[in-house]
């Protein structure tokens, strides 16, 4: 290859209708290699170094880092900032505050990885279940009976715990997932992460503001993992597109700086000593290369360093989409059937067969890739790519594997964020400068004096006092004397001490002002205003007015993230056809995907060999910002206090990561509380008729006992009563018979217990009887009173305890 010529190469893009095995070959690979050299980079490196130079600035100005001499000619000081010691010449640029926040807004944003099987027979499958569950749901009491009587479980506890479609929606739409996509968002969610995806994200965003562009290339690395390298925009090379996806390019590239070293170890052998050294040779004085010419290679052969080895170098990794002719043979066999084999394009069916055959010609497309080093003739790793990523749905396309997005794309180039506020920036400097200086060359505050009109001022002392001395009273008091009468009587007109502003005036907040304006113009030019940089907000301003200022400078810079979105979109839908390669068609995935999918999971999508033939639709899923989550915890709050949700379901609520259907739980959440308050209600409800209808049939039951008792009571009482009387006249008669029987006795009884006495004890027991009567019937209405309020076991207890107070309340001499 070293002996093509070099100039006669790249002029003309090599022709696309070429044979299959010229297009193979190392010289058509080269040639196309050349082209894309000579119209992305040029043949002397003039295109690829102004691109670079035009993003290097843009990244100085938005770290502040602008070059400080650009300014000296403009504010009238080239080549003279040593004048000025007392001056600082740093940069003081608002671009790296405002880069920062634009970035960092985005960064707040959480994403996740989300894949969906977009066949439609599985779209049809997933609805079906979804229509049955409903159908089940509105037949649940007669599904609950047919499992009564079987004894098997027939509702799933979605449908069970469900009471209404929109419920069965919810569940569907956070539920709904098969174990291929289950299997696939894990795996590329795990080459998000193991490609430090916060650091990606970052730069990405960084790429966008300042250069206008961004993009990514996704290969499978040499342990078979699938990998995500994010392209500096410097070093991107690609055929013209006028769309901001870049979806119609043919070619592109990446431009890679490295050692002669490095490129030992990637292209190894592919290269002799003697073209190490003829590379290291053409490349001197390009690249930071010193003018050293370096011969007998076969002198280093052995040795493990040699002096050419530091060589700076730049190699171009391309890759281009071409046509492949394909032919394929159908041919029938004794069986009935047919066999397809693939055939050379010089290939021919024999006319004399015994089996019927057919030529199946196909065109598809294809990608090529090369490792060409610039400004030489050398290329290495060349050929038709192995891992091709075509997908399920066309597989006669293919796709690059460098993934790129320009905002705003005219005609291959736009205008970087940053760029648009580089004048702005410019004039900000020059005022920061300005504003130094004149605080430098400022005059102190002083006074005009007039010395005739301080001339011959006699204090009284006898002596004139001289306009010095004069300046000197006024400086130590404040006051000053004069003669306010001329030598011919009249009065003067003027002050002879008048004092002098400093030497700034109004220039200072003429500049000041001029700052301040060109600082809102800045903010003009990037859609950022108060609210969202940090500045002084009205306090006057409500939440919602700040909130809508908010929402207008994200609108301003949206463009940005919806760059990285779809970057990542399509970044992570090349990793999943290339995970279905190699895990599905391959079989030797990187063993860390078992890992953290599982074993039996990697194996179940191993041996489903339909997985492989999967159309995957892989996307981002936004997650819920800050400001969405506050509004939505808001609204949670709100719920809570008014009763209409548990304070337990916030946690579950807050955790759904799509903000929509989190709005639509809480709003079944609300229905569904508010009806079971209603059930709970109603159950109270008839509770507390069931407690009063109780109540009245306790109080009648007692109202019946009480009158029992107190009948019983009233009886046992007289009876009581008629006893007694019998028992006392039985012993006064007793008594009348002893005193007649003996008269001596009689008198010796009539002096211990007199008559009158006895009958006294009589008529005292009667009492007390009666006493203990009117007793127990106010424990009887007491203990009705009781009953009425406690139920019928108190009423009992008291009753129980009302008998035995009677039973003990009699007396114990009299039943003697």
């Amino acid at each position: 290859m070293a002996d093509t010529p070099y100039q006669d190469l790249g002029m003309s893009l090599p022709n696309p209708y070429a044979p299959d095995e010229i297009k193979s070959s190392k010289d058509y690979i080269f040639s196309f290699a050349k082209y894309i050299e000579r119209k992305s980079i040029g043949l002397d490196g003039q295109a690829y170094n102004q691109r670079v130079a035009r993003f290097s600035m843009n990244r100085l100005y938005a770290l502040g880092s602008q070059p400080v001499e650009q300014y000296l000619p403009r504010i009238g000081l080239e080549n003279k900032p040593s004048a000025f010691a007392n001056i600082s010449w740093k940069i003081t640029s608002p671009a790296p505050k405002f880069v920062e926040i634009i970035t960092n807004g985005f960064m707040k944003r959480d994403e996740k990885v989300s894949a969906t099987n977009l066949d439609p027979v599985i779209a049809a499958e997933k609805m079906q279940k979804k229509e049955k569950s409903k159908f089940m749901m509105r037949k649940k009491e007669d599904i609950a009976q047919l499992e009564e009587m079987s004894g098997l479980q027939l509702m799933p506890e979605h449908v069970r715990e469900a009471e209404s479609d929109t419920e069965i929606d919810l569940y569907f739409d956070l539920n709904n997932k098969q174990t291929e996509e289950i299997v696939f968002e894990e795996i590329l969610q795990l080459i998000v992460n193991e490609n430090k995806y916060p650091e990606l994200k970052r730069r990405l965003i960084r790429d966008t503001i300042e250069c206008g562009v961004a993009g990514t290339r996704t290969f499978i690395d040499y342990k078979g993992r699938v990998a995500i390298k994010r392209i500096k925009p410097e070093n991107l090379v690609t055929s013209y597109s006028e769309e901001s996806d870049f979806s119609n390019i043919v070619y592109a590239g990446e431009v890679i700086p490295m050692s002669l070293h490095d490129l030992r170890l990637a292209a190894g052998n592919q290269f002799t000593e003697a073209e190490y050294q003829d590379i290291a040779n053409k490349v001197r004085s390009v690249w930071g290369n010193g003018n050293v010419f370096y011969n007998n290679a076969s002198a280093y052969a052995n040795n493990t360093y040699r002096p050419y080895d530091d060589s700076n170098i730049m190699v171009l990794n391309g890759y281009y989409i071409t046509t492949r002719n394909q032919k394929f043979e159908k041919k029938e066999n004794a069986y009935g059937g047919f066999t397809v084999n693939k055939r050379d394009a010089s290939y021919e069916a024999p006319k004399n067969s015994k089996f019927k055959r057919e030529i199946i010609e196909m065109k598809d497309k294809v990608v090529y890739k090369f490792s060409l080093i610039l400004q030489t003739d050398y290329m290495f790793n060349y050929g038709l790519e192995t891992d091709m990523i075509k997908s399920k749905d066309d597989l006669s396309e293919v796709q690059l594997p460098i993934t790129i997005y320009m905002p705003n794309n005219y005609q291959m180039n736009n205008k970087p964020l940053i760029e648009s506020m580089i004048p702005t920036i410019d004039q900000m400097q020059m005022i920061r400068y300005k504003l130094q200086i004149l605080i430098a060359k400022a005059r102190p505050a002083g006074l005009a004096v007039a010395i005739d009109g301080l001339e011959d001022v006699d204090l009284g002392l006898g002596n004139s006092l001289s306009p010095l001395e004069l300046q000197e009273i006024y400086d130590q008091t404040g006051n000053y004397y004069y003669r306010a009468i001329n030598e011919d009587g009249s009065y003067k007109q003027f002050r002879p001490i008048e004092t002098l502003p400093n030497g700034m005036g109004n220039q200072l907040q003429e500049l000041i002002a001029t700052y301040n304006y060109l600082l809102g113009t800045l903010r003009d030019d990037t859609g950022l205003n108060e609210a969202s940089d940090g500045a002084a907000v009205d306090a006057r301003a409500g939440f919602r007015t700040t909130q809508l200022a908010l929402n207008a400078s994200n609108n301003a810079t949206s463009f940005i993230y919806d760059a990285f979105v779809d970057i990542m979109n399509r970044t992570l839908k090349k990793c999943a056809i290339l995970v279905q390669d190699i895990v599905c068609l391959k079989g030797k995935a990187y063993s860390g995907y078992a890992k953290v999918v599982g074993g039996d999971d990697l194996k179940f999508i191993h041996l489903n060999k339909d997985a492989a033939n999967i159309n995957f639709g892989v996307s981002l899923e936004m997650l819920p910002d800050d400001a969405k989550k506050e509004e939505l915890a808001r609204a949670i709050d709100i719920s809570i206090q008014t009763g209409s949700i548990k304070p337990s379901d916030k946690y579950m609520l807050m955790a759904i990561p799509n903000i929509k259907v989190a709005y639509q739980y809480l709003k079944v959440t609300e229905n569904k509380y508010r009806k079971e308050k209603q059930e709970d209600a109603q159950k109270n409800t008839e509770y507390a008729v069931q407690q009063q209808q109780g109540a009245a049939m306790a109080k009648a039951q007692a109202d019946a006992q009480l009158i029992q008792l107190k009948e019983q009571l009233k009886g046992e009482t007289m009876m009581g009563l008629e006893e007694m009387k019998g028992v006392m006249a039985q012993q006064t008669k007793i008594l009348e018979e002893i005193l007649k029987s003996n008269g001596a006795m009689e008198q010796k009884i009539l002096a211990e217990v007199p008559l009158a006495v006895m009958l006294n004890a009589q008529q005292q027991q009667q009492q007390e009887a009666m006493m203990q009567q009117q007793a127990m019937m106010q424990e009887q209405q007491a203990m009705e009173q009781g009953m009425q309020q406690g139920g019928e076991e108190q009423m009992m207890s008291e009753e129980e305890q009302m008998m035995m107070e009677q039973q003990g309340g009699e007396n114990p001499e009299m039943m003697q």
